[in-house]
């Protein structure tokens, strides 16, 4: 298990920050995982699990 900083995240999902912040406010993205007072991250596996289940809406839209 590994935590990300945005910047990674953002690069991993194809979106700008403000959009991931949007869906993370909206309950929509997972959550972030405060790593010092000021730093925070997210936990790589919980992005990809996002990533999947875009994935499997998709496939499901097509079937």
């Amino acid at each position: 298990m590994q935590i990300i900083p945005i910047k990674e995240v953002c690069r991993r999902v194809g979106l700008c920050r403000t959009t991931v912040w949007q869906l993370i406010r909206d309950g929509k993205f997972p959550k972030l995982v405060r790593l010092t007072e000021k730093r925070k991250g997210f936990v790589d596996e919980e992005i990809d699990d996002w990533i999947s289940a875009r994935i499997a809406e998709r496939d499901a839209e097509a079937a």
